[in-house]
């Protein structure tokens, strides 16, 4: 955690060090799960925000110099915005895996089938650009934090896809489902069930 909270964590002396920041760690996995779930559907809201303005109409900007603007920044904001907003759909995928390999491991049948050759043909290209696409983009992170990232993406898929559906409902009737803080989920908790099913399963 020190790289997280402290400026300089490789080099100077401790007591020399900066706090960044400081917070209290979910103290179960129950608590842990609320607070991604509470994440990411806080992060899909804004993806789905009312697009009413809460600014006072009888305010006037200051007037002031402003630089010129670029198009590739814009882009960039566009970028940013979409990958912090819309992550939690990215866990569909991580759910569909769990089912077709539990459907492949209990039936020995493969979930979609096709003919060798096609198969082969189809699959070796893809794997092969995957691979590429993949050594290119995390050529700079370390391994440790690459495989954790793939960790994260599976164990949070289920409350993920909790938050999308719950920001869905949200946003058509208005109403908020109710949180539990982090602190108050000291016991089990139903969402741990889906992750445990699978585990008991493979």
């Amino acid at each position: 955690w020190k790289g997280y909270y402290f400026r300089k964590d490789l080099e100077g002396e401790e007591a020399d060090r900066i706090r960044l920041a400081e917070g209290a760690v979910p103290e179960s996995v129950a608590a842990a799960l609320a607070q991604r779930k509470r994440w990411a559907k806080g992060n899909f809201q804004i993806f789905l925000r009312n697009k009413k303005s809460l600014v006072d109409p009888e305010w006037t900007p200051p007037q002031v110099e402003l630089p010129p603007k670029r198009k590739i920044n814009k882009f960039m904001r566009w970028v940013f915005f979409m990958n912090l907003t819309v992550y939690p759909i990215g866990s569909f995928p991580a759910i569909f895996f769990f089912y077709i390999t539990g459907y492949f491991l209990y039936t020995g049948q493969a979930a979609i089938y096709t003919s060798g050759l096609r198969l082969l043909m189809a699959l070796v290209p893809k794997i092969v650009a995957q691979s590429i696409l993949s050594a290119l983009s995390n050529r700079t992170v370390d391994n440790d934090d690459v495989l954790r990232s793939q960790q994260t993406w599976f164990s949070y898929a289920f409350v993920h896809v909790m938050a999308v559906f719950e920001t869905i409902y949200w946003k058509i009737t208005g109403k908020e489902a109710a949180w539990a803080n982090t602190g108050a989920l000291g016991g089990n908790s139903i969402m741990e069930l889906p992750n445990l099913l699978v585990f008991l399963a493979m």
